[in-house]
């Protein structure tokens, strides 16, 4: 009888701990530019904060891009944003229950002396949907120029659980505006067994050296991470892509089996 006082007394502080600890939260959307001179990193949750605006969250981190471009002008880069931001659909199925998605976007301008070059990297961990199975990623670029010289690029990839897609090159051509080459197109990679709580990624590399500093040039990108996970069959597909035989007939003999054990 004492043994078992003591083990309730112990289950209920157990549960009394459990009720008290402080919720988990997530991380949100974290974003991190990094040139050769500096590097510079904040998170959509919470907000705001000194580089995030009121309203981001963990599906959306909105960025205060005149305390960004006051960091990077005073810390070495050449490259200002006039628009820079993630989204993502986390923890994942909204609309298209078997996808997550992570993506990025800004508009960077070439705005004065200093580094030419800068890396755009957004993360987020946590994902549960999908949760199992096996999935395919997707790294979709989408990126246009404007006086960006020849030479000017944008390397681009996305990863799962820091496991990359191969990296997407596009070069300007030089004019005035352009939409690089090769075309745009999505980069794919497999994913072998989907681990519920896993994070995902996107990288842009935007380069902008040898054009000329003024407010008209632009490098326009976005990059896109979708994870599908591999559909799972119905029931009634799963059982007849087992036995072989139209539905009917399995439920016909399940009927004559009761009627025989009857």
């Amino acid at each position: 009888m004492t043994r078992n006082r003591g083990l309730g007394f112990a289950l209920g502080l157990c549960a009394l701990i459990g009720l008290t600890a402080p919720e988990a939260r997530a991380a949100g959307i974290t974003m991190t530019l990094t040139w050769a001179s500096g590097t510079l990193s904040f998170s959509s949750v919470p907000s705001p904060s000194l580089f995030v605006l009121a309203g981001s969250s963990n599906t959306q981190l909105l960025v205060n891009t005149d305390a960004v471009n006051g960091f990077l002008s005073t810390h070495g880069s050449g490259i200002t944003f006039s628009a820079l931001g993630a989204s993502s659909n986390f923890p994942g199925g909204v609309p298209n229950p078997t996808q997550s998605t992570l993506s990025e976007n800004g508009q960077a301008v070439l705005s004065g002396a200093g580094d030419s070059a800068i890396t755009v990297t957004t993360t987020e961990s946590g994902f549960t949907t999908p949760g199992s199975g096996t999935g395919t990623l997707t790294s979709l670029p989408s990126l246009s120029f404007n006086n960006v010289a020849t030479g000017g690029s944008l390397m681009s990839s996305s990863s799962y659980n820091a496991t990359s897609t191969p990296t997407y090159t596009s070069m300007s051509t030089g004019l005035p505006l352009n939409g690089g080459t090769p075309p745009s197109a999505p980069t794919t990679m497999g994913v072998g067994t989907i681990t519920s709580g896993y994070s995902l990624d996107n990288t842009a590399v935007v380069d902008m050296t040898g054009s000329t500093p003024s407010s008209g040039t632009i490098t326009n990108f976005s990059v896109s991470a979708t994870l599908t996970g591999a559909a799972v069959p119905e029931p009634a597909s799963l059982i007849m892509m087992l036995t072989g035989m139209p539905l009917p007939l399995v439920v016909l003999g399940l009927l004559r089996r009761r009627r025989a054990a009857a």
